[in-house]
């Protein structure tokens, strides 16, 4: 059972290191998310 989860783990971190994230380049076109403030209460909720 242990070999089989030490497997199980270094296929996982093996596969999360072959597809690594992209290097921000500092261009605005780059950010996909937008922020935005739908409703402001008198509490500030």
């Amino acid at each position: 059972m242990k070999k089989l989860m030490i497997i199980a783990s270094s296929l996982f971190f093996l596969v999360l290191n072959s597809f690594p994230q992209k290097i921000p380049t500092g261009n605005p076109a780059d950010f996909r998310l937008k922020t935005c403030l739908h409703s402001v209460t008198y509490m500030g909720v």
